[in-house]
């Protein structure tokens, strides 16, 4: 570029470049940012000069030098299944984003560090499968939990209907269902204390959202656009809520939180957009002591 060789693709440099099938990295390219080819669906190709130092590609896909770190798969491949090769030991952020053929993946033993938005816009993933030998995380009904069934991590956004997460789960991690909108119904178990940021974004479909009495910790944007229920019953076990965090619920009307609640502040914006919201009851025996500027 100007005579000068690139060595660095910053952050989103390519996203929503769709025209083309191919990418080529040359040997000179020393940093690629690991959301360079976030929302971008099209190439179905990686290439990167075997003299490069720092990066390589294995099937078309982007992998650190040494093959311990996917960094990206190719989005616009055909292939319905993808297996991590067994040298992988860390999955990059939306490293599968917008892999819309994509159906199953499997993780192989050797992985121990999956980022929360790998699998963010697939949306015909129905199937996350990890081999039982694998030390940190285990596949049930489809879904990402840690090995010790404590963290809820990933629904594959390409199933649908009702789901009930397993008893015992006490962490709904960042993102993990987000974009989910074939999802019509959610069980939550009341293991549950923390529901991370985005953790229910953009679930547009949920009938009826219910929150059991041992959440503790609400996320920004945790149910944002989420869920067709007109009342939602805020527990009095919740010290915590994130930004907007019901911003966009068309739906909902009424907001009760219940009695005894331990909640301090109402962030703000905490229900914006929620155009069709006429009540907010805070119930008896409240230790609210806050509510911040434009929360409703």
């Amino acid at each position: 570029y100007n005579n000068f060789p690139v060595t660095r693709i910053e952050e989103y440099s390519f996203s929503f470049f769709d025209k083309f099938e191919s990418i080529f990295i040359p040997n000179t390219i020393i940093y690629i940012d690991e959301k360079a080819f976030s929302s971008c669906d099209g190439f179905s190709n990686i290439i990167v000069d075997e003299n490069n130092e720092y990066y390589k590609s294995l099937d078309g896909n982007l992998y650190s030098k040494d093959g311990k770190k996917l960094i990206r798969y190719a989005p616009g491949k055909k292939e319905e299944e993808f297996k991590t090769p067994d040298e992988v030991t860390d999955i990059s952020v939306r490293a599968f984003s917008y892999s819309n053929n994509l159906k199953r993946c499997y993780i192989s033993s050797n992985v121990t560090n999956i980022d929360n938005q790998a699998f963010s816009d697939c949306k015909n993933l129905v199937s996350i499968i990890v081999d039982k030998d694998n030390q940190t995380y285990l596949s049930l009904n489809n879904c990402l939990y840690s090995k010790d069934k404590k963290r809820f991590i990933k629904y594959p956004e390409g199933m649908g209907g009702n789901f009930v997460i397993e008893e015992g789960v006490e962490v709904i991690e960042d993102y993990a269902f987000e974009d989910s909108l074939k999802l019509t119904n959610v069980t939550i178990p009341n293991t549950v204390t923390t529901i991370g940021n985005y953790a229910f974004s953009n679930c547009n479909y949920i009938e009826k959202l219910e929150l059991p009495s041992s959440i503790i910790s609400i996320g920004e944007r945790a149910f944002e656009a989420c869920s067709k229920t007109p009342v939602l019953i805020i527990p009095s076990s919740v010290e915590k809520i994130g930004k907007m965090a019901f911003r966009d619920c068309y739906f909902l009307e009424k907001v009760i939180f219940e009695k005894n609640s331990k909640l301090l502040n109402v962030p703000s914006k905490i229900f914006y957009f929620c155009e069709n919201l006429e009540e907010v009851i805070f119930e008896e025996n409240s230790n609210l002591i806050s509510i911040d500027g434009g929360a409703f």
